[in-house]
């Protein structure tokens, strides 16, 4: 069940602008590792010809080290909110992966989600994933859109507004994630909880007053938080790190459609970047509709 509390946080006096508007949208890369069913020793390189052989060859196919993990998928980056083709084509992927001996039953199997800093414009979600599909199946690099088709780097207030709201309403998020994925259990290391620097936390105002993303990255403790900034600068992305890994589209989407929102709730509604102001608001009890 969500808890009340009490957020201090900053909101709009007199809304002036958005980060994302109604031409921009913003982009992630999904990454999601998997095993072989039990009884088959199908190595990785085996799994990258049967992808790529079944025409999908946009998708990367990788090893992994960590436990239970036999292979690992990453796609090309893609509107975040899989418009354009890339539910399609992803949940295409994912049929075949399940329908030939891969699973996502043990623990250890995670699904990571980048968002791209920089949000891009003037292109329809279409263009953007066919782009990068071709992209990756010329020399598996990432498409970046010419400099006059991305927006601006991303607010660090808009950073870490999603951050401490996901942080605030951590027990929510547990509750729909599978238990391993949870505070308390050994897979966890992967994606440790970050609820110390929700609003109320032992470490959110040091977080508030962070002014830079080395120094959010640092109090949240790098790479492996359950939303990590640690690959800000060498991949100009954040990572949501918690949800376990799926074969299953519709969770899939609906991860993504949380993190997206999320997002585009904080920037439409929360922040205002022009004259921001401190006030105090109350979060609801019930932040969701039931089910």
């Amino acid at each position: 069940m969500a808890q009340s509390c009490v957020c201090k946080t900053r909101k709009k006096v007199m809304k002036t602008m958005t980060y994302i508007t109604n031409t921009s949208f913003l982009t992630g890369g999904v990454e999601i590792e998997f095993h072989n069913a039990g009884g088959m020793h199908r190595s990785v390189s085996e799994w990258e010809t049967m992808i790529h052989g079944a025409g999908f060859d946009y998708v990367q196919v990788k090893s992994d080290g960590s436990p239970n993990v036999d292979v690992e998928l990453v796609f090309p980056p893609m509107p975040l909110h899989m418009a354009g083709g890339a539910y399609q084509d992803i949940g295409a992927v994912l049929n075949f992966v399940e329908n030939n001996g891969g699973k996502v039953s043990k623990k250890g199997c995670g699904l990571h989600v980048h968002v791209g800093n920089r949000a891009v414009k003037d292109i329809s979600p279409q263009d953007y994933w066919a782009h990068s599909k071709e992209r990756m199946q010329m020399d598996g690099g990432y498409f970046m859109p010419v400099d006059s088709q991305l927006c601006d780097v991303m607010p660090l207030a808009l950073v870490r507004d999603v951050i401490q709201r996901y942080a605030t309403h951590h027990n929510d998020v547990d509750g729909i994630l599978a238990p391993s994925r949870r505070e308390g259990d050994y897979t966890t290391r992967f994606c440790r909880c970050i609820r110390r620097v929700g609003f109320g936390g032992t470490h959110a105002s040091e977080f508030s007053n962070a002014t830079s993303i080395s120094q959010m990255n640092s109090i949240l403790g790098g790479k492996f938080s359950a939303v990590s900034v640690n690959t800000w600068t060498t991949h100009q992305t954040m990572e949501f790190r918690q949800h376990q890994a799926t074969l299953d589209i519709v969770k899939l989407d609906a991860w993504c459609a949380l993190i997206d929102g999320m997002f585009r709730f904080s920037d439409a509604q929360r922040l205002d970047y022009v004259s921001p102001a401190e006030t105090i608001v109350q979060t609801p009890a019930m932040p969701y509709r039931n089910g």
